[in-house]
């Protein structure tokens, strides 16, 4: 049986991180890739229209489980001998074992995960004086584009929460 241990939590373009590469017309309801980015900036928005620009975040993606035991569980579709494997992690579990290795300078953490059901996510110790941005609601990406040529990453959701260590989780 496979294990966390398995999982290869791989850096990746943030626009292919996303699936945010080529000629997309909608939104891939099966797209399923996991890891983790670095991009220059990150704009995040709410169906009230409320945006939150991260600068040079470390953004990280995953899917949680359609069907949790408890809380959020994480999905990990990977290879395996050729097969098509799922590895299945509690939330807290992966942040602690993928994501806190990757810590580096950034003041902010992009959590891009689904959390349809609007769970609290608790921000972890670990994370020091680093914001944790948490979306309640689904998260969809997109790639805006400028009149000057640039491009710019905005992941949707019905709300965001930062999580500062000064604040409590519940707001």
């Amino acid at each position: 049986m496979l294990s966390l241990r398995d999982v290869a939590f791989a850096e990746w373009p943030a626009r292919a991180l996303l699936g945010l590469e080529g000629a997309r017309l909608g939104v891939d309801v099966d797209f399923a890739r996991f890891g983790w980015a670095r991009p220059p900036e990150v704009l995040l928005t709410t169906s009230r229209y409320e945006e939150r620009l991260v600068v040079r975040p470390l953004l990280i993606a995953l899917h949680g489980s359609d069907e949790p035991a408890g809380g959020i569980e994480i999905e990990f579709e990977i290879q395996e001998a050729g097969e098509d494997v799922v590895v299945i992690a509690p939330l807290e579990r992966v942040m602690s074992d993928l994501v806190k290795p990757l810590l580096g300078d950034e003041a902010e953490l992009v959590l891009a995960l689904c959390n349809p059901r609007a769970v609290a996510i608790s921000r972890p110790d670990w994370l020091e004086d680093r914001r944790l941005c948490v979306a309640m609601g689904d998260v969809t990406s997109w790639l805006d584009h400028s009149t000057d040529g640039g491009e710019r990453i905005r992941l949707t959701s019905r709300q965001w929460r930062v999580l500062d260590a000064e604040e409590p989780d519940d707001r």
